[in-house]
């Protein structure tokens, strides 16, 4: 169906944007901003609907506890929704939600039974991740990193001149402001992506060969250093107890 096909790469253009542009976690809460992203889920919920209603096109579930986790993930939202003090902006939250479980079964069902798409899938997502991995070192470094280093030279060198040895401007990424939040606008939310991704880029590392592996393997240690960069305790929880 051409009409399902065109709404899920809209959606999914849509989702690559908001994944890639600085900023993105802020931008999607203002006008019109909040739009375009609804407007991107809404593509790639129209999309699963007619591919439900195709005659004859098979149902395919998550498998296993997924599909149980998936109905009380919908039956929690509903729970919260109504009994919150602010039932208005929880709504919004929760329509956000159902319509992230909708476009699960919508991958899975555009998956199907070919194990190639589901590779083709992985592909895409990987991708993403690298180019999301590439574009926080580069604007992070560029836009905070080289700058702050550059000052913390000028002003030890300063210091040094004085005979104020004892006093030394140290950089370090528990301070908030330097804190990697490049490109989802959050440190938190870059740290859960890659939790997300890099185990992803390594599944794809060990299965392709020649320079796709490269790739992915320069993603992971893209990856690395963006994780490390954002010095989040959520992101660290997978890291060796002694890291710190």
């Amino acid at each position: 169906m051409v009409t399902g096909k065109l709404l899920v790469w809209l959606g999914l253009l849509v989702y690559g944007i908001f994944t890639l542009w600085p900023d993105s976690s802020v931008l999607q809460v203002s006008f019109p901003w909040v739009l375009i992203w609804q407007a991107g889920m809404l593509c790639l919920v129209i999309a699963a609907v007619l591919n439900a209603w195709r005659v004859g096109q098979p149902f395919y579930r998550l498998g296993g506890l997924a599909d149980v986790s998936a109905l009380l993930t919908l039956v929690a939202a509903a729970l919260a929704t109504g009994f919150s003090p602010f039932p208005h902006h929880s709504l919004g939250y929760a329509i956000h939600l159902w319509g992230w479980v909708i476009v699960l079964y919508l991958a899975r069902n555009a998956m199907g039974a070919d194990p190639r798409a589901m590779s083709r899938l992985h592909s895409l997502l990987a991708w993403l991740t690298v180019l999301s991995g590439l574009l926080s070192v580069l604007l992070y470094g560029g836009a905070i990193l080289l700058p702050t280093l550059s000052a913390q030279n000028q002003v030890n060198a300063f210091l040094a001149e004085g005979d104020r040895l004892s006093l030394r401007w140290l950089f370090d990424f528990n301070e908030i402001q330097n804190r990697n939040g490049v490109p989802l606008g959050h440190q938190n939310y870059v740290a859960g992506y890659l939790l997300l991704g890099l185990p992803l880029l390594t599944a794809r590392a060990l299965i392709d060969r020649g320079w796709q592996q490269t790739v992915w393997l320069a993603g992971i240690g893209l990856g690395a250093v963006v994780l490390f960069t954002t010095s989040s305790r959520g992101g660290d929880w997978p890291l060796p107890p002694w890291y710190s």
